[in-house]
């Protein structure tokens, strides 16, 4: 069985990620070629459920969908999704190949250097998602044996949480979610670091 633990006993856990509704480029050019072409171009992963994923019919979905589309409403402009993975989102935007990033991205001092944020529209802790027979090992401080192999986003603030509050564990970053859980599940990680509901959303789709 999947279940999330909720590190409180470590204060890095504690701390609060502002996760901004956007980071866009810190000069005038984006919002030049948005309006020349009247289409918003947006930067997400695609698969960061729940605030971004992509169904069935091959169609986003989720709270920074919603916003995307409220945004470019607003602007009157249409909405064109980029999906990438989230470690490259970033590079994307410095790039100018799109020109907003909305893609549950924590603000950091760090990527404020290189772009602007607006929000933020939700905070969240860290969480740690994992099997119900390590659990335990967690509860007593056991987070950073060597023997343990954490899962994060790769280029996240989740993995740089992990190489400071568990610098002996391993740290195996990945491109999305769905990777992390299915190492879980083979027990081929220890457990998976990140932002709470993405950890709850994941112990409801696989309660066993």
């Amino acid at each position: 069985m999947i279940r999330p633990f909720f590190a409180a006993a470590v204060a890095a856990l504690c701390l609060a990620f502002a996760l901004g509704s956007g980071a866009a480029q810190a000069d005038d050019a984006a919002l030049e070629r948005v309006l020349e072409s009247r289409t918003l171009v947006v930067g997400m992963s695609g698969d960061q459920p729940p605030m971004n994923a992509v169904n069935r019919e091959g169609n986003f979905m989720g709270l920074d969908v919603d916003l995307a589309r409220a945004l470019a409403n607003a602007m009157r402009v249409d909405l064109r999704i980029e999906k990438m993975p989230f470690g490259e989102l970033m590079g994307a935007l410095e790039k100018g190949a799109v020109d907003l990033v909305i893609s549950g991205m924590a603000i950091t001092p760090e990527r404020a250097v290189d772009a602007t944020f607006v929000g933020p529209y939700m905070l969240s802790g860290k969480s740690i998602l994992t099997r119900g027979d390590v659990v335990e090992r967690f509860a007593t401080g056991d987070l950073a044996s060597q023997d343990v192999k954490l899962a994060a986003l790769a280029n996240s603030t989740s993995a740089t949480f992990v190489r400071e509050a568990a610098p002996n564990a391993e740290l195996v970053e990945v491109d999305d979610y769905a990777s992390a859980v299915a190492m879980i599940q083979a027990g081929e990680v220890s457990g998976l670091v990140a932002d709470m509901p993405t950890c709850l959303l994941a112990v409801m789709r696989h309660p066993d």
